[in-house]
């Protein structure tokens, strides 16, 4: 189990989101918890799939034939949703440890113990095959151990017997070296290839390798073909599993007959089958990752970005896969040739600074020391690099589109756009760069390599960069959204938002989850969309009553909140189910509040924002205030940042941190003439009109 990426999403219908369990070639594991508290594993198809009209048939027939399966030894299927827009399947989650990883660990089991593996499996395979499923996928990556004994795993590619003339031709599924020779050939295939799967999950159990040995795929299917299997080590097991393993599968045992050939001295249930030191592994206690910290990114980006229901939460902004430094920084200050044009960003280890006169400085994170210089960008104070996509490339917006090598500052590639370099950010996901090359043309492009993957005309002009969230694109232009495919650029709904006093309906980009996309009008009120299809969920009442035409508002998303920020100086929390509003706080009359820039943060189950030199934090549930602080602030628009368990904001010239619980200030530090503060949740960074400084947070 591992903390979750930045690109994970933080709800996914009503379960919220803890970790990821895994991921394969249809999709990504992912724990998480029920409404009342019970732990599920949650899958979630890969967006290029859920794309796929033969996949999304082939996907609902296996959801409606996995609710069907019962059985001690699989784990039940409590929820999906075939058809959203990214479908998932949810299963009740079991703790304990994979035979793959038990096996790796502490080496083969021995023959008893694989006797009860092997009943249980057949067992499980049984009550799967009379429901008419076939698995398809049974590995020992897919076979846990739990305290209630073993459980099959995983029917995200199992498909309803009768189904499997829908897969493609050339479509893989399973995995080389457990998969059967029928299927390895392309052939169609039935319960006996799961027999014949059980035949090489008891190999492996028993010896700690697979019956065709380790090798590249192509060479396993080989001999999955053309070769005996190994069954050295399987004593008196030896004949049955050869018997699984035929490669002819109409002389391959039934589940049935498999079960009734062993003998279990200890039946499978609880742990007392396994041998005393494997008992350890299946027992101890679920230990949930923290989440990886997420990277500095502007206010801006972060409601561009609507990556999931955490977008605000300084869990996941945007879908990007930046990352700051893995160790703690050094307290250093860099002092560029020439002036800086603005705050910093943290992205891969690096502290991008741009210059008076356009160039970008690159400074390793943890030490402050200059790896390079980038020139001949067209950058201006306000070009901002967008992120660190895939490990391998810089994103740049300035007067075109670029692609730096993080290691060398070199331009890898360059994209021509008719842009204003202080044009919205492009949005990044999966491996892919979405730009506006003109006001009214959004481009796709490779983040590696910068190649074109499609453009889409809007007909009218967009001020926003499109929002990214599940693989969806969600574009707005006037007063249309469009929802486009991310991989293909397939347009899959537009709808038009009407309002009583504007043409430009639509004023702000939207943010997204895994059910609901949410823009807010030119009058101020909200509207929610489903995103399967565009149809209105629900729509909020007006929330600047004056109507002026300069008056804004702006939205943000957490796990549990919708929040309004007005031009005029409100904050209205809103439950995202129907629109409800929950609470207001106002900062006072005068107050002059930028929305894109002043969107709160939630923690801990309290909510922080800060406006007019008051640093405010307020009960999530109730918008109670529990504490207070007032003092100047560096400037009007200065929020907060948590990073390493503490709040942090520029105040004057000192970064002031404070306990999130109490209030109570826990460490002031003086830094003169200090303009920015950023933070990738390690350490902060100031900037000041000369140099750039680094804290520990």
């Amino acid at each position: 189990m591992r903390p979750l990426l930045d690109g994970d999403p933080r709800r996914i219908g009503p379960y919220t989101v803890l970790a990821r369990i895994g991921e394969g070639g249809m999709g990504r594991v992912l724990l998480g918890r029920s409404p009342a508290g019970r732990l599920v594993a949650i899958k979630l198809v890969h967006a290029g799939l859920a794309s796929d009209a033969d996949f999304r048939r082939r996907f609902q027939r296996e959801v409606a034939a996995a609710r069907a399966v019962s059985g001690a030894f699989t784990a039940p299927v409590v929820d999906a949703d075939p058809d959203a827009a990214v479908p998932w399947l949810v299963t009740t989650y079991l703790a304990g440890s994979s035979l793959r990883a038990l096996v790796s660990a502490r080496g083969p089991l021995p023959e008893p113990s694989v006797r009860a593996l092997g009943a249980a499996l057949a067992e499980a395979l049984l009550s799967i095959h009379r429901a008419g499923i076939v698995h398809r996928d049974l590995t020992p990556s897919n076979v846990m151990l739990t305290p209630d004994g073993p459980r099959v795993i995983d029917f995200g590619i199992a498909h309803a017997a009768e189904a499997s003339a829908v897969t493609r031709t050339g479509t893989a599924v399973g995995s080389p070296g457990y998969l059967p020779p029928e299927r390895a050939t392309g052939a169609e295939t039935g319960p006996p290839g799961d027999v014949f799967s059980l035949g090489a999950v008891l190999v492996f159990a028993a010896t700690g390798r697979g019956p065709f040995g380790e090798g590249p795929p192509h060479e396993l299917l080989y001999r999955t073909v053309q070769e005996p299997p190994v069954l050295d080590g399987l004593g008196s097991l030896t004949a049955l599993v050869a018997a699984c393993l035929d490669k002819n599968p109409a002389r391959r045992p039934t589940a049935e007959a498999v079960l009734s050939a062993l003998a279990v001295e200890v039946p499978p249930q609880g742990v007392e089958w396994l041998p005393p030191d494997a008992r350890a592994a299946v027992t101890r206690p679920v230990e949930i990752p923290t989440a990886a910290p997420a990277p500095k990114v502007s206010r801006r980006t972060l409601l561009l970005g609507g990556a999931g229901a955490a977008v605000l939460a300084g869990a996941a902004g945007v879908p990007l896969l930046a990352h700051g430094p893995s160790t703690r920084p050094d307290d250093w200050t860099y002092t560029p040739r020439g002036d800086l044009a603005g705050p910093v960003t943290v992205v891969g280890g690096l502290v991008l600074a741009v210059k008076d006169g356009g160039t970008l400085d690159a400074v390793d994170a943890r030490t402050g020391t200059r790896r390079w210089t980038g020139e001949g960008l067209g950058l201006s104070s306000a070009s901002k690099p967008s992120a660190l996509v895939n490990g391998g490339m810089i994103v740049l917006r300035a007067e075109s589109l670029f692609g730096l090598d993080p290691g060398t500052g070199k331009v890898n590639w360059h994209v021509f756009t008719e842009m204003p370099n202080d044009a919205s950010p492009p949005a990044l996901a999966g491996g892919h760069v979405y730009a506006f090359t003109d006001m009214s043309t959004l481009a796709a492009f490779d983040a590696m390599t910068g190649a074109q993957q499609f453009t889409i005309a809007l007909g009218s002009p967009s001020m926003n960069a499109p929002t990214v969230a599940s693989g969806v694109l969600y574009v707005v232009a006037g007063s249309e959204m469009q929802a486009i495919e991310g991989t293909s650029g397939r347009i899959l709904w537009r709808t038009t938002v009407q309002t009583e006093h504007s043409s430009r309906a639509i004023d702000g980009p939207p943010v997204a989850d895994a059910t609901t996309v949410y823009t807010v009008t030119a009058d101020s009120s909200v509207v929610a969309l489903d995103v399967r299809n565009g149809t209105q969920r629900w729509r909020s009442k007006r929330f600047l009553a004056s109507g002026h035409p300069e008056s804004k508002a702006a939205l943000g998303r957490t796990a549990t909140t919708l929040y309004v920020i007005t031009s005029e100086g409100r904050l209205v929390a809103l439950d995202p189910r129907d629109g409800r509003q929950r609470w207001e706080y106002a900062f006072g009359p005068n107050t002059t509040i930028y929305p894109a820039e002043s969107v709160p943060i939630e923690a801990g189950g309290l909510t922080f924002t800060a406006r007019s030199g008051v640093l405010v934090a307020l009960d999530t549930a109730s918008g109670t205030v529990r504490w207070r602080f007032t003092k100047a602030l560096s400037s009007e628009r200065e929020q907060p940042f948590l990073a390493k368990g503490r709040l942090h904001i520029l105040m004057g010239e000192s970064v002031r941190s404070f306990d999130p619980a109490t209030g109570r200030a826990l460490r002031t530090r003086s830094v003169p003439d200090s303009q920015h503060l950023v933070t990738d949740g390690t350490a902060l960074y100031v900037t000041t009109t000369s140099e750039v400084r680094a804290l520990p947070a």
